[in-house]
């Protein structure tokens, strides 16, 4: 006969034993290190993936599993590759910075809308190519490629995938604490110890 509320409903062993575990300093460090993606401005079919380590220790050994889906969410086989090195990174770039560069030489041209700013700009293509260039070449240079490890506490870093069919990337993560526990947390899921 139940007086009050619900009749008791017993707990599993294991349930309790996630319950405390989960109330645990470790984990409490494990879940602030966290992915977040993000589109990277202006360039289509690159993403921005962001990893943060919100805990008050270092991790180190730092695998980023990231992959592509579609609009459902749903894993996709395709390309998703660190964007340092690859020739579209270089091509998306260039084309963008050329485009910058030859509308301002174009609004500052008195000659504008007449054939001699026509010659003008196929005479400067050259000139622009040879300021597009190096320009091009120092954003590449300023990418990470990959994540520090050991990664430092408080610390966040951003490596840009190239995902050209994707819908979004998603960043799965495994990390070893500083008591050498080995974690592992996908996407919008709460870390869980690696087994041994």
């Amino acid at each position: 006969m139940v007086i009050f509320g619900h009749p008791h409903q017993s707990r599993s062993a294991a349930g309790i034993e996630v319950e405390r575990f989960e109330r645990t300093y470790e984990f409490d460090e494990a879940r602030r290190v966290a992915p977040s993606v993000n589109p990277t401005l202006g360039l289509p079919g690159f993403w921005d993936v962001t990893v943060h380590n919100g805990s008050a220790t270092p991790i180190a050994q730092l695998e980023a599993d990231v992959y592509p889906v579609d609009a459902t969410g749903s894993r996709i086989e395709d390309e998703c590759v660190t964007a340092k090195g690859h020739r579209m990174l270089w091509k998306t770039l260039s084309d963008r910075n050329r485009a910058e560069v030859r509308g301002k030489v174009n609004s500052s041209n008195p000659h504008s809308g007449t054939p001699f700013a026509e010659i003008t700009a196929a005479t400067m293509e050259d000139l622009i190519m040879n300021i597009v260039s190096p320009i091009t070449s120092q954003q590449i240079a300023r990418l990470a490629d990959c994540y520090p490890d050991p990664f430092p506490a408080g610390a966040e870093e951003t490596v840009v995938y190239y995902a050209p069919n994707a819908a979004t990337v998603r960043a799965d993560l495994t990390f070893t604490d500083t008591s050498g526990n080995r974690w592992t947390r996908s996407h919008d899921q709460r870390p869980r110890l690696v087994e041994r």
